[in-house]
Formats: structure tokens, sequence, C-alpha cells
């Protein structure tokens, strides 16, 4: 397991609390459900379909937040270790993370250039990320990381992590809310999504949006303009024309 491996999953199991009002006692703690999880055995991406009331089609989407920012960052331990000796020093010991990492960026000179808290967006990840994003003299970025391991998503975050932000791949870590979906049965047929739940057909608004066709469970309907789904509806079993 690479450097950046070893850290996602070491702060995708991070024990990041309790607190009496968080409601996880009733419902669990998601740091509480991943301890001995082997992340490397999810799927990258999942595709589920299912058939709500007068055939209306449900598309649900997900992304492996482990494989995806093993994919898009890469793990900064020599940042890191100046981070952490700023945040040990006697006179920060109280402080709160979003101090610390802003008196870093003026210590190096660098630029913060936001904020972000996924759960505030549109995006396919399966875990919160609340990130910082930071920028050096050459330009390139880097973001301070925490991910969600609570139960409400108002609390309950990991320790900032340092890491650069790749823009070199097929995926990019400003992709977490990019998707696409084609048709099984003839790859001519496909849609991507653009955003609030619309899915348009790729190129365009124009043509039908994928969340307007007639899902069906019928297997005699196949390929008559509507989206069959098997019992087995995930991506390998998806068609429609």
């Amino acid at each position: 397991m690479n450097p950046t491996k070893k850290i996602l999953d070491s702060m995708l199991k991070e024990n990041t609390g309790t607190h009496f009002l968080d409601s996880g006692g009733t419902y669990g703690r998601v740091w509480e459900k991943t301890q001995g999880k082997n992340f490397e055995d999810d799927k990258e991406e999942s595709l589920r379909l299912e058939r709500n009331g007068k055939n209306k089609l449900g598309i649900e989407v997900t992304f492996s937040t482990y494989h995806f920012l093993a994919k898009t960052l890469e793990y900064a331990p020599k940042l890191q270790k100046e981070f952490d000796r700023l945040s040990k020093r006697q006179e920060n010991l109280s402080q709160d993370w979003c101090f610390l990492i802003e008196e870093f960026c003026k210590l190096k000179i660098w630029k913060i250039k936001g904020r972000e808290n996924t759960y505030n967006f549109d995006n396919f990840l399966d875990r919160v990320l609340l990130y910082t994003v930071i920028e050096n003299e050459e330009g390139e970025k880097y973001i301070f990381l925490q991910l969600h391991g609570g139960c409400d998503v108002r609390g309950g975050y990991t320790a900032p992590k340092i890491f650069k932000i790749l823009e070199d791949g097929n995926t990019r870590f400003w992709d977490m809310s990019t998707a696409s979906i084609s048709c099984t049965k003839d790859r001519n047929h496909n849609w991507l999504y653009a955003g609030e739940g619309e899915w348009w057909v790729d190129g365009g608004s124009v043509g039908k949006h994928l969340e307007d066709y007639e899902a069906v469970e019928d297997s005699k309907e196949r390929g008559k303009g509507k989206v069959y789904i098997s019992k087995n509806d995930f991506l390998d079993t998806f068609s429609a024309a």
C-alpha cells in the first residue's frame, strides 16, 4: 500500500470522538462502522437503478471515496510534518484547525484559494469531505483534507492531512460531481450528469433526459424505448434503447 492509500485508510477509520448530542448512540458513527474494513475491496464506482411509483426511474451513482482520492491526490509528508510541528506548539494547543491552517499559509506565504464541505453541493462520493485548497508560489495546488467520521455532519471530522492535487490523471479531484452513463446494448446512448438530478443526453440538453425514461422490470419490454432493470440492477446489467 503506497503512502497516499495508507494515510487515506487511516483517515477513513480515524476515531473522531463522540458527543451526546450527535445521535451516534442511536444511529452509530461512521468511524465505528469502518473498523476492520478493507477499502481496496470497494468498487471504484457503482450505479444502482430502481423503479419508483408509476414506473419512474431512480438513479443512484456512488464513487468510493477511498479509490477516488487515491487517484486524484498525493500525500505530502514533508508539509504534514511542518504543519504538525506548528499545531503542537504550546501556544497553539487550544487553537482550532481553521486558525492553524491560516497560520501555516501565512508562514509559508501561500494563498488560501477556498474552503468547501461536500455536504453542501452535488457529488457522488460515499463520504463527506471538508477541505481547504491552498496554492504555493509556483501555482501548485494542495489541500488540507478532513473526512467526516461522526454521525451529525456538523461535527466529527478527522485531523487535517495535506495532499497535493494531481492534475495529470484521467480523473481529477474536481470531478467528484461528474459522471456519465452509457447504454450496454447501444453505446450510442450516453448521458452526462448536469446537476440537480438531471441526466442530459451527451452533447447538450436536447434529447430525452435519462430520468424521464419509463423504468420496467419485465425483460419483454427490453429494447422498446424504456429502461430495463434486472434484479441485479447495477452498472453491468443496465440497458436502455
